[in-house]
């Protein structure tokens, strides 16, 4: 309990069983994802040189991350270019050129994705990396 100054020790199991499915579900709605985003807008900076990769848990679940991230940039007041955020999925048209602007252009600099983490990739400028859906890796 934080307020108390307690601590709370718990040991966490190697893997925490529960419907993926269902989990993805859940945070697929659009004030739960609005909050997060909006919150979002104060650690990055759509114009920067740092690189953001977002996780979505489905294809559309990127498209509305997507829109929601640049409506609150611009309800922040920061001009956002259309191509400052940009997603990056198998859906898209050639989906590897993309990859190569995410990676050695300016823009996008902020990137929603799905399947890019079973695919790979290597950008050394991405400096933020956030999950809205579950991963299986406690790693990650």
């Amino acid at each position: 309990n934080v307020d108390k100054g307690e601590i709370q020790l718990e040991k966490m199991e190697d893997t925490v069983h529960f419907e993926v499915e269902q989990f993805n579900k859940r945070v697929i709605t659009e004030p739960f994802n609005r909050a997060i985003l909006t919150k979002l807008t104060e650690f990055i900076d759509p114009t920067g040189k740092e690189k953001t990769i977002i996780f979505a848990a489905t294809d559309q679940h990127a498209d509305l991350v997507v829109r929601l991230l640049k409506e609150a940039f611009q309800a922040y007041g920061d001009e956002v270019e259309d191509d400052a955020i940009m997603k990056i999925t198998g859906s898209i048209y050639k989906p590897s050129e993309a990859i190569k602007r995410f990676k050695n252009e300016l823009l996008p600099n902020i990137v929603v994705t799905v399947d890019l983490l079973t695919t790979g990739i290597d950008v050394p400028a991405i400096t933020n990396i956030v999950f809205l859906r579950r991963v299986q890796s406690r790693i990650l």
